[in-house]
């Protein structure tokens, strides 16, 4: 067993989870934070270019072992300026 903490971070700032999760193996604590940040997304996609929505994953010493990230960009092609 895995022991992992989440921390996200969104428009509203950074939360670092204080709850521990126990997870098989690292591939399956990656699943679920790409779930939580999928969640995160349906719930409030970011608004301006360059804004940010990540869950990290942490071990047990709180290093970051795996961070997911979602960027929001918005492109122009030339022909349209």
């Amino acid at each position: 067993m895995t022991k992992v903490f989440f921390t996200t971070t969104d428009k509203d700032g950074v939360i670092v989870g204080d709850t521990g999760y126990d997870y098989p193996d690292l591939i399956a604590a990656i699943a679920q934070a790409k779930a939580t940040l999928a969640e995160m997304a349906s719930d409030n996609i970011p608004l301006q270019a360059g804004d940010v929505l990540s869950v990290s994953i942490e071990n047990v010493r709180r290093d970051t072992v795996a961070t997911m990230r979602l960027v929001f960009q918005i492109e122009f092609p030339t022909s349209a300026v």
